[in-house]
């Protein structure tokens, strides 16, 4: 199990994330492709935070 201060940190990079994507994205697709690369790179960490944890 991953500890809360990790999922609260990985969960506000997430907002943070999206809220500026909103904030600059110019069309749809821009939109669609900065959301999916941000969803990617959040999904990654995630991982890693739990393949790190089982190593423990």
């Amino acid at each position: 199990m991953l500890k809360i201060q990790q999922l609260v940190s990985i969960f506000l990079q997430l907002v943070t994330g999206i809220m500026n994507v909103f904030t600059t994205a110019k069309s749809m697709e821009e939109l669609e492709e900065k959301i999916q690369r941000l969803v990617q790179k959040i999904t990654g960490q995630l991982l890693e935070c739990r393949q790190l944890k089982a190593m423990v």
